[in-house]
């Protein structure tokens, strides 16, 4: 993974400014010195084989909707364009939760009563009789409503996360240095709006439920450390931070047992979870932070 990042770090400082046919030329030179003295450039020395599609995260559940046949111009051809279509949905409809904790500023404090208006407000742009089927309720009607709207998804993910490996097959949207990764905001958002539904089932006090939402949490973290990508990297460092604002807006308020501290401990510690020292850093501040552990 070092020698990846070397190379995008040398990419960047040996292209920027140049247009296409330039950045080519540059590079297929550079590659060429390179390789004379013993660099390899093939990626699947450091990315490995595909797995068997029965292994392989992004072969199953909702993730399965963002694989691509091809890439045409401006045109994005998927393989499961239903699969696909339906995850956006959920991930729109997890929006809302999402927003609603911006919306207290920079404290993001989840105010649950302006989430079922937000909710409620939602919904009257929303041509979906099951999403609307509860908004006429009070607002812990409309809650637990809304939350349970996203059980089925939620179950299909943890299916594809028992899966022991993740690859990503990648497209490239033209013959230069674009490759498309449509994954990557969908797991974000997943992860974010993973944080609220742990927090609204701590509310009603479904520890387990919650903790089952934090594994999942971690196992998305896992999954996405497992790309090459650099931009894979930085959105897993986004992914690691709210895991453990996560962890700390909890803890505080004394939402946790102390078997279920212990989880969250055994997870920060899991070895090779953390790939670099930041992700360890993240680790270690929760674990210092908390006078459980």
């Amino acid at each position: 993974m070092k020698s990846v990042l070397l190379f995008l770090l040398s990419m960047i400082f040996l292209l920027t400014g140049c247009g296409k046919e330039e950045a080519l030329g540059k590079w297929v030179k550079h590659k060429t010195s390179r390789t004379q003295e013993g660099w390899n450039y093939d990626m699947s020395i450091y990315k490995g084989s595909p797995p068997p599609e029965d292994d392989n995260f992004y072969m199953a559940g909702p993730f399965k909707g963002y694989l691509m046949s091809s890439s045409k111009g401006m045109e994005e051809n998927y393989q499961h364009p239903l699969v696909r279509e339906k995850t956006e949905t959920f991930l729109e409809r997890a929006h809302i939760a999402a927003k609603t904790r911006r919306q207290s500023g920079k404290a993001k404090i989840m105010d649950w009563s302006q989430l079922a208006r937000n909710i409620r407000d939602t919904s009257t742009n929303i041509n979906d009789p099951e999403f609307n089927k509860a908004i006429k309720g009070n607002d812990e009607e409309v809650l637990d409503h809304y939350f349970s709207y996203f059980n089925a998804f939620l179950m299909n993910l943890h299916k594809a996360t028992d899966r022991p490996q993740s690859y990503f097959p990648t497209i490239k949207k033209d013959v230069h240095l674009r490759t498309l990764l449509p994954h990557l905001g969908p797991m974000k958002k997943t992860v974010n709006f993973l944080r609220n539904a742990s927090a609204f089932k701590l509310r009603k006090g479904d520890r387990q439920g919650a903790m089952k939402d934090i594994q999942l949490m971690f196992a998305l973290y896992r999954i996405c450390k497992e790309d090459t990508w650099l931009i894979s990297q930085l959105v897993r460092v986004a992914m690691g931070i709210t895991i453990v604002d996560t962890y700390e807006e909890t803890h505080a308020k004394g939402l946790w047992s102390t078997e279920e501290l212990n989880q969250w401990k055994s997870l920060f510690q899991e070895p090779g979870k953390w790939l670099w020292r930041i992700d360890q850093s993240f680790a270690d501040r929760a674990i210092e932070r908390s006078g459980s552990f």
